[in-house]
C-alpha cells in the first residue's frame, strides 16, 4: 500500500498543499554521491556514477575495483593529521589495532583509512569494511577470526551504529584481534561518540582520542589539490566555518568555492568565499519562501527545472506536464497561446536559460535546495515523485548526460529521505521490457547507475545494507530478469566490491545460476576477476566447501573455474602458489570430493588440467594427492579417476606422452594405496 493510500490522499494530492509556517522547513544534511567505478557490458553498457557535488561534476566509467586506488589518492592529496595521528600510528603498529574515538566532526574516518593505507604503504590492494550484512546462507559473525587473512586492512566503523549491533561484538572482539595480531594484519575500529564501554579494560585496549585538525590547514590543502594555488587564498572570507564545520562540511565548503570559481574564474577568492558560505539550508529556506507565493504552476515548474536544470528548455515543459498529471491534478483547458509562455515560467521562477539552449538557476545549490525543499516537506509525495522521474528519464529531450544527471539527482533525494529502495523499484521497472535498441540500453544504463549510488550510500539510515539484503533476495530466489540480472552483475562485481567484497561474491555466485547463459558465464568471468586476489581466493574457496554440500547447480561448475590448475599453481600474474597451503589443499580436497561423483563430462576436462599441471610443475604431486585425498577411498572415485588418467596419458605419442604416462604412474601408485588402505582398513 501506498503513502498516500495508508494516508486517505484525496485523488489530486499537490504541492501547493501548504500548512503551518513555511518559513519551518525540513532540511537534512545532504550526502555526497561519490564518483564511482564500473566496467561494461556488452560493450556500451555500464555503471555512470556522477557527482555534483564535488566542485564540478565528475563522470566515471572506471575499470573494477578502481575507487580505492582512487580514494586513496584523493586522500593523500588533502589529508591534514588531527592531533593524536602519531600516537595511532604507534597504538596500530604496536598492537595491530587502534581504536578510534573524538566528537563528532573530527575526522574519525578519514583518519581511519589513513591509518590504514599507512600502515602497509607498499600494498595497493584496499582496505575490507566489516560489516552486520547477515547473510542467509553462511553462518558468520561480523568478527570471524576466520576470515583474517596475511597482512590485510580491516576497517570496523561502529561511529553510526547503536548498542544492539554493538554489544554483541564484545564476546567476538579479542578472538578476532588475536588472530588479526597472528595474521600481522591491521584493524582500525571507530568508536561512536557514546559507547566505549565495547573497551572494557582500557589498558589492553588501545584508544586514541583525535581531535579536530586546523580548520584553516585542512581548507589550503583541499584547495591546493583542486589547483586553486595558494597566492590567491584569503581563508578571512571564510569567517567562522574554519572553526566551527566539522571535515565534511569543509570539504563541502571547499567544493563550493571551486564551483563558484569555474562559474566566475574573474570574480576573486573573496566573492568565491561568499557564494560557498551560502549553505544550502539558507537556500531551502529562501525557496520555502519563495514556493509560499506561488501558484502550482509555478511550482512545478519550478521542481522540473531544478531535476532538468542543464537540459534543453523543452524538457521543462515536458517534465512539468508529467508532474501534474502524475499528481492528478486537471490540465489548463485555455487556449494554448494564452497561456504563459516557457521563457516568461523560467524567469517567473528565477530559471534562465544558458545560451539558448541550457536551463541555469542563479547558484547550483538553489536547484539542489528546490529538490531538497519539496523532498523534505511532502513525504507523502515522494512515492510521486520517484514514478516521475521515470517517466522523465524516457522524454526525447532529454540527451544521455541529461539522463545520468536526473538519475544522480534522485538518487541523492532518495538517500537522504531513507527511501533508498527507491532506486530498487525503479531499476526493476527499466528492466523488465526486455528489447533492443537505444531506449532498452539507455534504461539499463540508468538502472545500474541508480543501485550504484543506492550502494554507495553510506548514511546512517542504512540505505546501502538494504539494498545489498535486497538484492540477495532476488538472487537467491532466481527472481532477476535477464536485464536485471546483467545489472546485479554489473553493480556488485564494481560497486559492492569496491567494500564489500565478499557480500559481492557471494551474490555473483547465486547470479551464475542464472538460466541466461551469456548472464552466467558474466557472473562466473566476474567471480574470476575478483578471486584473483589471494585474500578473497581463499575466503570464496572456504565458502564453497560449504556450498557444495547443499549445492545450486551452478556450484560445481563455479567450483571448477576456481580450481583452475594455472591459479592454484602460481602460474597467472602475481599469483602464489596457493597448493603450498595445507589449508588449502584441505579446502580443495573437501570441494573435489563433492564435485568427483558428479557425471564424469562436469569434471574430466578440469582433472585433465590437473594432470596436465601435474607433468610440468615443479610441485605437481600435490595436484595428485588433492585428488587422491578428494576420493577418501570411495572404490568408484578412484576407479574413474583411474579410467581419465589411463586415456589422458595415450593422447600423445612424443616426449610429452612419455612424460603423461609417467604422471599417470605416479597417480596410479597412489590410487592403488588408497584402495589397499579401503579394502584392509
Amino acid at each position: 500500500m501506498s503513502v498516500d493510500e495508508q494516508r486517505g490522499a484525496p485523488g489530486y494530492v499537490g504541492v501547493d498543499q501548504l500548512d503551518g509556517n513555511v518559513e519551518t522547513v525540513v532540511a537534512g544534511s545532504r550526502p555526497q554521491v561519490n564518483s564511482g567505478s564500473g566496467f561494461q557490458i556488452g560493450g556500451d553498457v555500464g555503471v555512470v556514477l556522477i557527482s555534483e557535488s564535488q566542485g564540478r561534476e565528475r563522470r566515471k566509467r572506471a575499470r573494477p575495483l578502481s575507487h580505492s586506488a582512487w580514494r586513496r589518492e584523493y586522500l593523500s592529496k588533502r589529508f591534514v593529521p588531527p592531533r593524536k595521528f602519531e600516537a595511532a600510528q604507534d597504538a596500530l603498529a604496536r598492537n595491530g589495532t587502534v581504536f578510534i574515538s573524538g566528537a563528532d566532526g573530527s575526522g574519525r574516518q578519514s583518519t581511519a583509512e589513513m591509518l590504514l593505507w599507512l600502515r602497509f604503504p607498499d600494498n595497493e590492494v584496499g582496505f575490507r569494511r566489516l560489516t552486520f550484512d547477515n547473510e542467509e546462507d553462511v553462518d558468520e559473525r561480523p568478527l570471524d577470526a576466520e576470515s583474517v587473512q596475511r597482512g590485510e586492512r580491516l576497517l570496523l566503523d561502529l561511529s553510526a551504529e547503536t548498542g544492539e549491533n554493538v554489544e554483541p561484538l564484545r564476546r567476538d572482539l579479542d578472538t578476532f584481534r588475536a588472530a588479526v595480531e597472528r595474521e600481522g594484519a591491521a584493524l582500525v575500529v571507530v568508536l561512536p561518540v557514546d559507547f566505549e564501554q565495547l573497551l572494557g579494560d582500557e589498558a589492553t585496549n588501545p584508544r586514541v582520542v583525535i581531535e579536530r585538525p586546523d580548520g584553516s590547514a585542512v581548507i589550503r590543502s583541499h584547495l591546493l589539490a583542486e589547483n586553486i594555488p595558494e597566492s590567491v587564498h584569503e581563508l578571512d572570507a571564510l569567517g567562522e566555518s574554519r572553526a566551527s564545520e566539522p571535515m565534511r562540511g569543509l570539504e563541502r565548503l571547499v567544493a563550493r568555492i571551486v564551483q563558484a570559481e569555474e562559474r566566475n574564474p574573474e570574480a576573486g577568492f573573496a566573492q568565491w568565499a561568499k557564494s560557498a558560505t551560502e549553505t544550502v539550508a539558507e537556500y531551502v529556506s529562501k525557496v520555502a519562501g519563495q514556493v509560499k507565493n506561488y501558484s502550482l504552476g509555478q511550482r512545478t515548474t519550478l521542481l522540473a527545472a531544478s531535476m532538468v536544470e542543464g537540459a534543453h528548455p523543452d524538457s521543462a515543459h515536458v517534465a512539468r506536464h508529467a508532474l501534474q498529471t502524475g499528481l492528478g491534478y486537471p490540465q489548463d483547458d485555455g487556449f494554448v497561446l494564452e497561456r504563459t509562455g516557457l521563457a516568461d515560467a523560467l524567469k517567473n521562477i528565477a530559471a534562465g536559460v544558458e545560451n539558448g539552449r541550457a536551463i541555469k538557476f542563479e547558484s547550483p545549490r538553489y536547484a539542489e535546495a528546490v529538490r531538497e525543499y519539496f523532498w523534505s516537506n511532502f513525504p507523502e509525495l515522494r512515492e510521486h515523485f520517484r514514478d516521475w522521474v521515470g517517466i522523465c528519464l524516457a522524454m526525447d529531450e532529454l540527451t544521455d548526460a541529461d539522463q545520468d544527471r536526473m538519475v544522480a539527482r534522485f538518487a541523492v533525494q532518495a538517500c537522504r529521505t531513507g527511501r533508498t529502495l527507491d532506486l530498487w523499484v525503479l531499476a526493476e521497472r527499466w528492466t523488465a521490457g526486455g528489447g533492443r535498441g537505444t531506449h532498452h540500453r539507455s534504461a539499463v544504463r540508468w538502472a545500474a547507475s541508480a543501485l550504484g549510488y543506492g550502494l554507495q550510500d553510506d548514511s546512517s539510515l542504512g540505505g546501502a545494507s538494504e539494498l545489498r539484503r535486497k538484492i540477495y533476495e532476488a538472487a537467491s530466489r532466481g527472481e532477476p530478469s535477464e536485464d536485471l540480472a546483467r545489472v546485479l552483475v554489473l553493480v556488485c562485481a564494481n560497486v559492492m566490491a569496491e567494500e564489500h567484497p565478499e557480500q559481492a561474491l557471494v551474490r555473483l555466485r547465486l547470479l551464475a545460476g542464472h538460466p541466461t547463459p551469456d548472464v552466467a558465464e558474466t557472473a562466473r568471468s566476474a567471480v574470476r576477476d575478483l578471486t584473483s586476489s589471494d585474500r578473497l581466493y581463499r575466503r570464496f574457496l572456504w565458502r564453497m566447501v560449504a556450498w557444495l554440500e547443499n549445492p545450486r547447480p551452478a556450484d560445481p561448475g563455479l567450483f571448477l573455474l576456481l580450481a583452475r590448475a594455472d591459479r592454484v599453481s602460481g602460474r597467472g600474474p602475481g599469483s602464489r602458489v596457493l597448493l603450498h597451503s595445507k589449508v588449502i589443499r584441505q579446502q580443495l580436497a573437501a570441494c573435489w570430493y563433492r564435485v568427483l561423483p558428479l557425471d564424469e563430462s562436469v569434471w574430466r576436462s578440469s582433472v585433465r588440467d590437473w594432470l596436465d599441471a601435474a607433468g610440468t610443475a615443479p610441485h605437481g604431486d600435490l595436484f595428485l594427492d588433492v585428488l587422491v585425498d578428494a576420493a577418501r577411498g570411495r572404490l568408484s572415485v578412484l576407479a574413474r579417476l583411474h579410467v581419465v588418467a589411463r586415456d589422458w596419458a595415450h593422447q600423445h605419442g612424443n616426449e610429452q606422452g612419455a612424460r603423461d604416462r609417467e604422471v599417470a604412474r605416479r597417480l596410479a601408485v597412489r590410487l592403488d594405496r588408497a584402495q589397499e588402505h579401503r579394502l584392509y582398513s
